[in-house]
């Protein structure tokens, strides 16, 4: 049987944007669309609402 070694390095930093491509007029109903009920409206804006105020996880985060 032969054995392996496996080994990490870490990998060059890339850039990546730090703004996200995501608006709230992108999310349905949640820019005034009438075609949903407003406790959806409601709903939805009060989810990008919480979105916008929670901070995007690390990878040094654990349960990432």
């Amino acid at each position: 049987m032969t054995s392996r070694v496996i080994t990490r390095t870490k990998r060059a930093d890339r850039s990546l944007s730090k703004e996200f491509a995501f608006t709230r007029e992108m999310v349905p109903a949640g820019s005034g669309d009438e075609s949903y009920p407003d406790f959806i409206s409601e709903y939805r804006n009060n989810a990008w609402d919480v979105f916008e105020q929670t901070p995007i996880p690390t990878t040094l985060e654990e349960p990432w």
